[in-house]
């Protein structure tokens, strides 16, 4: 293949990564990117140059933000803009509910089923939240180097989320915003969503997440052997009463 037809197949693989995060390896443009080696070196050309990173996993090729192992292919500029957050403590609030989030479903294969058929309710993954920070803030009590251990400014998250109330009894829909903490965890879960990582079903008077099996396999290629995120995750789980 000539050097213009690469550049034209490599551009469209990377414009559809870039409009959907993912190509499935078994698409047309999947299959052009695994058997022809020019277009892939293209195409991760592309992405080094736009401050993105190209993962390949068996089932996806993925485009994430090159910054230490992101689940989302935007820079935190954009994904201000896209998320609707005001400023940097409300990111980190999102961030501390995605992790555990992904936390909960980073387990083995049985748990993973059940995961795959329960679901993740809205009301547990909020009580979740709670508990871990719960559990931050005696550690921060404890030892005042804590929260400079972990990379996290566990104060202002707490301070933003534990202010809140679970819902607005009197709004007929949960819209994403940062009004209560049920509006918190939909905002994060509808960009997700979005991203296609999760779907979501109404229910009972809350909301079920479901993760995709894109997220499964992108948490694999980003965080398997990231060390914080480990260290995070397993903090996690100690504050919810499990560990590895």
């Amino acid at each position: 293949m000539g050097g213009i037809d690469v550049m034209l197949e490599g551009l469209k693989i990377y414009f559809q990564l870039v409009s959907n995060g993912f190509v499935h390896a078994k698409e047309e443009e999947g299959v052009l990117y695994f058997s022809d080696a020019a277009i892939r070196d293209f195409v991760k050309q592309c992405a080094n140059a736009s401050g993105t990173e190209v993962l390949e996993g068996s089932d996806y090729i993925h485009l994430v933000a090159s910054d230490n192992g992101s689940l989302f292919s935007t820079p935190y500029s954009q994904l201000k803009q896209k998320f609707g957050f005001e400023n940097q403590e409300q990111f980190h609030v999102l961030c501390v509910i995605a992790l555990v989030y992904l936390a909960e479903i980073d387990t083995d294969i049985v748990m993973r089923n059940q995961m795959d058929i329960e679901g993740t309710s809205y009301y547990k993954l909020i009580k979740d939240v709670e508990n871990v920070l719960n559990e931050w803030s005696e550690k921060i009590e404890n030892d005042t180097k804590f929260e400079e251990q972990w990379g996290i400014n566990i104060w202002e998250v707490i301070n933003v989320f534990s202010t809140r109330n679970l819902k607005d009894e009197k709004a007929s829909k949960l819209l994403p915003s940062f009004k209560t903490k049920s509006a918190i965890v939909h905002m994060l879960m509808k960009f997700l969503e979005d991203n296609n990582l999760v779907r979501i079903y109404p229910t009972m008077g809350t909301f079920i997440v479901y993760p995709t099996e894109i997220l499964y396999e992108r948490m694999n290629l980003a965080y398997r052997d990231d060390t914080r995120f480990n260290s995070i995750r397993n903090l996690i789980l100690k504050s919810q009463g499990s560990e590895l």
